[in-house]
């Protein structure tokens, strides 16, 4: 038997008439939903009609070596062969057919369609560092000198430790994937390389926020430029070695169940519904929202802010006028704690006005920060806080470990 006929076999398995059914009905809402399929669909179809078995045995015959996604996608898969293809780069042209009759064997809209989101997501989030650094350089580094100038408590707001800034940026940027809630092969991938890339940049490239940073951000900015490089050079690793030769991991050689798992049993099928623009925009938020998150938690704990965990009765604002303290501005009700309790940011501090509004531009909220800051295990409350997977109202836990009143 001839490669080809045994390449077709692997690919176009027989199927039970449930299957066929299934593989029909995903079809069908395919053909409205050409970024993937809606409500979770994608592993429905990935394991009803045993994708990762399919994949394996086609892995085994052909090893994942050059180019193995853009040749079973050009040579196994599509009807029409593009004129040019190829997924190894976040500007390739990346661009599968989304609809089951544009494809020779029934698996190849699914295979298909769950590298090119994979494709999308990698893309985006070595874009987003760019954006990222856009946003902090825009108009003479605004972004850059709020977060040094306007987000400390106290009188001594304007006195910026340096020491803070390195411990803070220790922390690095954990990614929070548009496809995945948490965990998985591919997002436990990409949190390893952006440590190491963080790491590598904190070992070799000399950071300098300047004499001044709230004043001038040009050396902040030109600092995560350097500095973001190493996680984007990872990233674009990982990238181009999985399409290229089904690597997983840059440091350790892949098998062909890591180079299977990887796509996620499915859930890159499930549909992205933003615009590539709209992912890299997305992707550069949050890594404002988590650079930004380790600075600024590092200059609090140099300045010993702590927040208050108070009985709910404390945020009762009739009752004010009666606290010893007050009520301050950042007091709120913690409705989703049990047993409900009554929190505040900075307790017995005075805060800059602009504090809540600079905030939001880092993309960060005083809710967020302070239930991070209060759920921190007692146990755990050092700066910078240990790497962990918990993942703590949109921060890793810990992110914030102030102390508590």
């Amino acid at each position: 038997m001839s490669q080809n006929a045994v390449n077709s076999d692997i690919l176009q398995p027989q199927l039970s008439d449930e299957q066929k059914n299934l593989n029909q009905q995903m079809c069908n809402l395919l053909a409205d939903s050409p970024s993937g399929l809606p409500n979770s669909q994608g592993p429905v179809i990935w394991e009803g009609i045993g994708m990762n078995n399919v994949l394996t045995q086609f892995l085994t015959v052909n090893p994942p070596i050059d180019d193995w996604t853009g040749r079973i996608y050009r040579d196994e898969l599509v009807l029409v062969t593009p004129p040019s293809f190829s997924c190894l780069g976040e500007d390739d042209p990346c661009v599968v057919e989304t609809r089951c009759d544009r494809y020779d064997k029934f698996t190849g809209p699914w295979l298909s369609i769950a590298l090119h989101n994979l494709w999308r997501v990698m893309r985006a989030e070595i874009k987003g560092y760019d954006r990222a650094i856009e946003k902090f350089d825009a108009n003479n580094q605004e972004l850059a000198k709020l977060l040094f100038g306007q987000t400390a408590f106290g009188r001594d707001r304007q006195v910026f430790d340096v020491g803070a800034f390195f411990s803070g940026f220790l922390l690095g940027v954990q990614l929070v994937l548009p496809v995945f809630s948490a965990g998985g092969s591919f997002a436990v991938a990409l949190k390893g390389l952006v440590n190491q890339g963080i790491k590598q940049a904190i070992k070799e490239i000399p950071l300098n926020v300047g004499d001044d940073p709230a004043n001038d951000g040009a050396p902040f900015v030109d600092s995560l430029r350097s500095s973001f490089k190493p996680v984007q050079d990872n990233l674009r690793g990982l990238l181009r070695g999985y399409m290229d030769t089904g690597v997983t991991n840059l440091f350790f050689q892949a098998t062909i169940a890591d180079t299977v798992n990887f796509l996620q049993n499915g859930a890159l099928l499930n549909a992205i519904t933003e615009s590539d623009e709209e992912l890299i925009e997305a992707a550069a938020r949050n890594i404002v929202k988590q650079t930004a998150a380790g600075i600024v938690a590092g200059i609090w704990n140099e300045q010993g802010v702590r927040v208050g965990v108070l009985n709910e009765r404390r945020c009762d604002r009739s009752l004010c006028a009666i606290d010893p303290d007050g009520c301050g501005e950042f007091r709120f009700l913690a409705s989703d704690f049990n047993p409900v309790v009554c929190l505040e940011l900075g307790i017995g501090r005075d805060s800059d006005f602009r504090l809540r509004a600079t905030l939001a531009r880092l993309e960060l909220n005083v809710e967020d920060i302070t239930k991070n800051a209060a759920t921190c295990p007692q146990a755990s409350r050092v700066f910078p806080p240990p790497d962990t997977d918990i993942i703590s109202f949109g921060f890793p836990q810990c992110t914030f470990p102030l102390q508590l009143n």
